[in-house]
């Protein structure tokens, strides 16, 4: 399990973890490939389910396809299972969800989809490279401290005990 600290009071010696933000680090950064299911179909797009959690994102009509799309319902269907690509949403704090930047050829989709999730993961590196370069990703795998804390002041962590977190 990831988690990552979101806040530390130091005067109650506590502090809070979450592994919802931790989780939308990992694997909802833009140009994620991941595997989805179609949870509802609007006139707009589709809301698409993602992996097992209980999130969910938009993949807009119009990032369905690079071909235009008459009815998102006549191409999806509800429960249907999709991979897609996160891309950046011009609203904060939303998922947004594309197919059509996994297509190599405008149209695939409709024709191949099978094809678009064969070539998913190769299209999502062409797509990574156009990025920036984001910040790294800070995780720490390893033994945990024994005797010999990793703080400065030792007295504000005396009281914690340490948690080992595993599936």
């Amino acid at each position: 399990m990831y988690v990552e600290i979101t806040r530390i009071d130091e005067a109650k010696n506590s502090f809070v973890l979450s592994e919802k933000q931790a989780w939308e680090k990992l694997y909802l950064r833009e140009g994620t490939v991941i595997d989805g299911t179609v949870k509802k179909i609007y006139p707009y797009g589709a809301q698409i389910t993602i992996g097992k959690s209980n999130r969910s994102g938009l993949l807009h009509v119009s990032n369905i396809t690079r071909t235009e799309v008459t009815s998102v319902s006549d191409i999806l269907s509800v429960d249907e299972e999709v991979k897609v690509l996160v891309v950046r949403s011009m609203f904060p704090d939303k998922i947004a969800l594309s197919i059509a930047d996994l297509e190599s050829e405008p149209g695939l989709f409709l024709s191949n989809k099978e094809r678009v999730f064969l070539e998913a993961d190769m299209m999502a590196q062409k797509y990574k490279q156009k990025l920036p370069s984001p910040p790294p990703i800070v995780t720490t795998r390893g033994p945990l401290p024994t005797s010999d804390l990793p703080f400065e002041n030792e007295a504000l962590y005396a009281n914690w005990e340490w948690f080992k977190f595993e599936k």
